[in-house]
């Protein structure tokens, strides 16, 4: 049964009249008649009562056009709201970030596209970098914020912020009088920094190795 099908039989039901539908619906009545027929096929009933010029619906007929309303009704409600999805009027949009963004960068963003789509349910959830790309490859998220690089075939990755790096350090410490501190020096001091399931600890793991050193002692 295909939409066509049904338009032109609603088309038929008002006219109740071949030739006046065939030319409503501009085409000629011989192709109405056979998409009629197909569709009693597909039916396995009669849909009209044809005696001589006069032409009624059958309960069958009658039936099948009130189900058409329900089904052209649901097809513009279904374009309605698809047409608010792309203009961002109501829909679902679900974040997951790094924990670090989620505290210090997203906050006011989130306010700020609340106020400018208030009917969009918007959530962020606080995750790690693997658990991110595998949310993004489920279709369990619409966006995921991490750092770059982004190596993976199947994820486009947009860069839209940069932010250095900085060591803290106290303030007598000798490092602090340095203008500006390489991953080499890291081996000569010992650090704190995050644990090895982290993404920037482990760009940070693979930057010195690529140095030919390593971080200098660390507590997790």
């Amino acid at each position: 049964m295909e939409l066509k099908q049904l338009e032109y039989f609603m088309t038929l039901c008002r006219e109740l009249h071949f030739t006046r539908a065939a030319e409503k619906l501009g085409i000629a009545q011989p192709s109405l008649s056979q998409q009629i027929r197909l569709l009693e096929h597909e039916i396995g009933m009669p849909l009209f009562d044809r005696t001589g010029k006069r032409t009624a619906m059958t309960e069958a007929g009658k039936i099948l056009l009130h189900h058409s309303y329900h089904i052209f009704h649901e097809l513009s409600q279904a374009r309605a709201a698809i047409s608010e999805l792309q203009g961002l009027k109501r829909g679902n949009l679900k974040i997951g970030a790094l924990l670090t963004v989620v505290s210090y960068l997203l906050p006011q963003t989130v306010i700020e596209f609340h106020r400018s789509h208030p009917n969009i349910k918007l959530s962020v959830l606080g995750m790690r970098t693997g658990d991110i790309y595998h949310g993004l490859l489920q279709n369990e998220l619409d966006l995921g914020i991490v750092c770059l690089p982004v190596e993976h075939d199947d994820i486009e990755a947009i860069p839209f912020f940069k932010q250095p790096l900085a060591l803290a350090a106290p303030k007598h410490h000798p490092i602090a009088k340095e203008p500006f501190v390489t991953l080499d020096m890291l081996k000569e001091i010992d650090s704190i920094l995050l644990p090895d399931t982290y993404f920037l600890r482990q760009l940070i793991n693979e930057q010195c190795r690529a140095l030919g050193s390593s971080p200098g002692q660390s507590w997790k």
